[in-house]
């Protein structure tokens, strides 16, 4: 080929190029502007006009200790009223849900609406608190994603997962997943996973995107796939052993975040197990005197993990040896306690009660418990102290959760204004050095 032909040639395809590049850039646009793209939404609120005040009263350790020890130094207190704008998101909110601690080290939990006027179905909130700023947070309204309806609880574990800032939840009523993530801010209503369901537990292992649901009234249990959004298993489960099916305990739901196993206790109290690798369910012979209520959620060296029946019995669990081993009530003759929290080096439990009779009887006990030694110790009472210094009623506690050195604890109470309205309380509490 000559030169000049060559040249020639060079500037057809120079030619045929540009035209192409002019045509995609005309024709881009305008296919962009015709396609759909669905992102989450985001949703921010105005902050909560709620005080915070600290104390480190000596009247902090008067109460009943029912037996147990007090502490000799009183903790020091950050308290404050979690003032819900009762015109926008409804009146009467409590807490009945595990507090989950964030990588981004504040705290997350859920609220509900138990206005009677509406039958306690109306409004459920998706809260934080940020123990650096002291500032309790509105992140999610029930009505802002799921409509007119709402929710009217989230009272399940708000787990997190800590590499990406992910969580999801499910409504305790109306049943739909939420998808929500604590950096973005972004939520995406999943729709119901089991139609015609609530769920007031559950509870998302993140390792393996399986989220667990129970307590739908009819011994169910709900097993969900966060990654493909399907359902894995919905309805009663059947005994792996005898092909027969059984009732799952309506607030059980122990993640072993080693193995994946599920654990749960049947209508007899037995022990159950879900393994996500088989897909199958099993009674085992270990045997509670009440249903399972709460757990630590790390194993100890042993491999065994700390467990309270609904009746207050205390429990080490080995799952993998099939075995429990009784250790004594947990306060007292045994308390309704709904959450156990762990110290990074396993040496303290700590724990409240979620009866309110039995918790206002007691002064609403933080209640540390030395897995060496087996001392209980309370390390603080929050009632009488807030009715008297703050004319708030502090009473039941669901949700705590612990730092991850072990130097506060963070819970939320339900109660009320001394003769007024419902409202929950936060109390990050820094537990002396000396009592721990």
């Amino acid at each position: 080929m000559s030169i000049s032909m060559k040249r020639v040639w060079q500037l057809g395809i120079a030619a045929v190029l540009l035209s192409l590049l002019g045509f995609l850039a005309l024709t881009i646009p305008r296919m962009l502007a015709h396609t759909t793209y669905v992102a989450s939404p985001t949703f921010t609120y105005p902050l909560i006009n709620s005080k915070m005040v600290t104390d480190n009263s000596i009247d902090l350790l008067q109460g009943d200790p029912q037996g147990a020890k007090v502490a000799h130094t009183p903790p020091t207190i950050d308290f404050g009223v979690v003032d819900i704008n009762s015109q926008r998101y409804g009146t009467e909110y409590g807490d009945w849900g595990n507090v989950v601690r964030g990588p981004d080290g504040k705290y997350y939990y859920g609220l509900g609406d138990h206005s009677s006027s509406t039958g306690g179905h109306d409004g459920a909130l998706l809260m934080d608190y940020d123990p650096v700023k002291k500032q309790s947070e509105i992140l999610l309204f029930s009505k802002d994603i799921l409509g007119a309806g709402g929710e009217g609880k989230w009272h399940c574990r708000m787990d997190i997962n800590p590499g990406n800032g992910d969580m999801y939840f499910i409504g305790f009523y109306n049943g739909n997943l939420i998808y929500y993530n604590i950096y973005s801010h972004q939520a995406k209503d999943l729709g119901k996973p089991s139609p015609g369901d609530g769920w007031p537990e559950g509870a998302w292992d993140w390792q393996r995107n399986r989220y667990y649901a129970v307590g739908n009234g009819k011994g169910d249990i709900l097993v969900y796939d966060t990654q493909n959004r399907k359902t894995i298993h919905t309805g009663q489960p059947v005994d792996s052993l005898t092909g027969k099916p059984f009732g799952w305990s309506d607030r059980a739901r122990l993640i072993d975040r080693t193995t994946g196993n599920v654990y749960g206790s049947d209508q007899d109290n037995h022990i159950t197990k879900y393994d996500p690798t088989t897909n199958t369910f099993t009674i085992m012979k270990s045997t509670l005197p009440d249903a399972l209520r709460a757990w630590t959620n790390e194993k100890e060296a042993d491999g065994s993990f700390w467990i309270f029946d609904a009746s207050g019995d205390m429990f080490q669990f080995y799952p993998e040896q099939d075995r429990v081993q009784s250790i004594g009530k947990n306060w007292g003759d045994g308390v309704y306690t709904a959450s156990i929290e762990r110290s990074p080096d396993g040496k303290f439990l700590y724990y409240s009660i979620a009866d309110s009779g039995q918790a206002l009887s007691a002064g609403v006990p933080i209640i540390q418990y030395n897995t060496q030694t087996n001392q209980k110790k309370v390390i603080a009472f929050l009632s009488p102290f807030y009715a008297e210094t703050h004319n708030y009623e502090s009473n039941k506690i669901y949700g705590e959760a612990l730092r991850s050195d072990g130097s506060s604890l963070f819970v939320v109470s339900n109660g009320n204004i001394v003769n007024g309205p419902r409202f929950p309380a936060v109390y990050n509490i820094s537990i002396p050095a000396s009592e721990r």
